[in-house]
């Protein structure tokens, strides 16, 4: 039993997503490759046919609607880069046809997120600072996270005690984004008893029955006039 091919292979595909490819993000193709009699039995793809026209990737079950994927390598700034995808589709051994399309891929945002200090459960509500894009791209950031709202603001003592995850996002004007997650301690408050009110004789003494709990924990008494300890 042998097989007659009929005319060449259609080669075709489509780039999902194609107006907002980020240099940051996994690019996909969706294969459209057709022939009128017979199978595609083969596909070759160069993902980066200007620089290195010879490292493709074979496929030798090139189902229609089939989605290959590819990493670019990350790049940031502002300008965006231009690549030449290729794509051979076979019928058989010999009967083969190909196509190039060129992709645009937008630079990725470059995250600086400082980490913040920690705090005291009684702090008020303040803006975390030390979050931005590194590169100023136009674009948007928002946080989220135990505690903060998406402009920034945290309240340690609706985050509670502990350590909180918190993240800021960045996305550009051509929709590219990237995160950084840093950690926040929110520090519990001591606890200090002074203990009943202590009357004592002129000229006397007593020890101030003062007790504190906490972790870490140092102490000054003020004023220090009369204290002796």
């Amino acid at each position: 039993i042998f097989t007659v091919n009929g005319a060449f292979p259609k080669v075709d595909f489509t780039v999902v997503n194609a107006s907002s490819l980020c240099s940051n993000n996994e690019i996909s193709i969706q294969n459209l490759s057709s022939v009128n009699f017979g199978n595609i039995t083969k596909a070759e793809i160069v993902w980066d046919f200007t620089n290195f026209p010879t490292n493709l990737v074979t496929d030798t079950f090139p189902d229609l609607g089939k989605t290959y994927r590819h990493q670019y390598p990350v790049f940031y700034g502002t300008t965006p880069k231009k690549y030449q995808i290729k794509m051979r589709a076979y019928s058989g051994q010999s009967c083969m046809d190909e196509i190039k399309k060129e992709v645009i891929l937008y630079p990725a945002p470059f995250i600086i997120f400082n980490s913040p200090p920690r705090v005291c459960e009684n702090i008020a509500p303040y803006l975390i600072s030390g979050a931005y894009d590194s590169i100023k791209n136009n674009g948007r950031g928002y946080f989220k996270g135990s505690g903060i709202d998406s402009s920034g603001v945290f309240s340690p003592g609706k985050a509670g005690v502990g350590d909180h995850s918190l993240t800021y996002v960045f996305t550009t004007s051509n929709g590219c984004s990237d995160s950084a997650k840093r950690t926040i301690s929110v520090l519990p408050l001591p606890e200090v008893h002074t203990g009943k009110q202590v009357v004592i004789l002129e000229g006397g003494s007593a020890l101030l029955p003062a007790t504190a709990a906490g972790n870490g924990l140092v102490y000054a008494w003020s004023p220090s006039q009369f204290l002796n300890d």
